[in-house]
């Protein structure tokens, strides 16, 4: 087992995840990012945020990984002239 941590970045910067998690392998840190990322993203639009979010993990040698997400919202043709 090994110790993967899942650190957050967004617009604001990084935020280092000091605890981590102790995970069989890489595939095991994989689903975790991208299950978290899921759960970031849905929070983000329920608050109608836009932007971009990452999941950064690493282990005791360093970043293994990046499962990140854009969020944006774009308006075509004759909405886009009724959203502003």
């Amino acid at each position: 087992m090994a110790r993967y941590h899942f650190d957050f970045r967004d617009e604001k910067g990084l935020t280092r995840d000091e605890i981590g998690a102790e995970l069989p392998n890489l595939g095991a840190a994989r689903k975790l990012a991208l299950t978290t990322l899921g759960e970031i993203a849905r929070d983000i639009t329920v608050s109608g945020v836009e932007g971009q979010v990452a999941i950064e993990v690493r282990d005791a040698d360093g970043l293994v990984l990046v499962a990140s997400a854009s969020l944006t919202c774009v308006f075509r043709g004759s909405a886009a002239r009724e959203s502003d």
